[in-house]
């Protein structure tokens, strides 16, 4: 495991979401937050159809299942880019995955501190219904 490198606690929103193995591929990602995010906060589990793209390779796998995750943490951005990677890489992406419409975790950092992030997908109707849960 890469050594972490720590600042001061910062408040993080990230979204989770998974078209293949949902449920066991969710648990394991927010097992692994679990390790580096206080005070973590989930929102509940949604489906939603794909956004811009194919999804899966059969009628079971084509909806996304979705969760928000809020909490702060002590690794710096970079750091956390790098360990949501790694999540991502264990639940089973690959580059080849992604280009087939085959996505087992995607983690996007919706705000990292005072910083907001993927603002287009703030304007999702998943994200705007999820985020008051958390």
């Amino acid at each position: 495991m890469a050594t972490i490198s720590r600042q001061s606690p910062q408040k993080v929103i990230m979204a989770l979401g998974t078209n293949t193995g949902q449920n066991a591929n969710i648990s394991l990602a927010l097992n692994r937050l679990g390790n580096i995010i206080t005070d973590m906060k989930c929102s509940r589990k949604m489906w939603t159809e794909p956004i811009g793209m194919k999804s899966g390779t059969n009628s079971t796998d084509e909806k996304f299942l979705n969760i928000l995750v809020s909490g702060h943490c002590s690794a710096t951005r970079e750091c956390l880019r790098e360990i949501l990677k790694n999540i991502e890489i264990e639940c089973g992406r690959t580059d080849a995955s992604k280009s087939e419409g085959i996505i087992p975790m995607d983690i996007d950092v919706l705000k990292y501190g005072d910083n907001t992030e993927h603002v287009e997908d703030w304007q999702r109707d998943y994200i705007k219904i999820l985020i008051k849960e958390i």
